[in-house]
């Protein structure tokens, strides 16, 4: 039996000019994750892309979470996403999920 992987990922759009970072976690890739919020077209509480769904610019940000992947269990993808999250706010960045 095949185990299940699980990733963290960060995707970088624009809102008013500014860079916004979606930190997420997935036991889906991060270009499938990326692909499901391109196709959003209102607000989806499974993917919490509300300011994604115009697809500004989205991209995924490899340098900021590639490292970290894959990881073993959701507890942990999880506290990844959390940690993620707070690390690149304390560095200025503006962002979204990593709850």
């Amino acid at each position: 039996m095949r185990r299940r992987l699980y990733y963290v990922y960060v995707i970088e759009s624009t809102d008013e000019g500014r860079s916004v970072f979606y930190v997420g976690q997935s036991a889906k890739t991060p270009e499938s994750r990326l692909k499901e919020q391109r196709s959003c077209k209102t607000y989806c509480s499974t993917c919490k892309c509300r300011h994604y769904a115009q697809g500004r610019g989205m991209k995924l940000r490899y340098d900021l979470f590639a490292q970290y992947n894959p990881l073993m269990t959701r507890p942990e993808a999880e506290r990844v996403e959390r940690w993620l999250a707070r690390h690149l706010r304390k560095r200025g960045y503006r962002v979204m999920g990593g709850h």
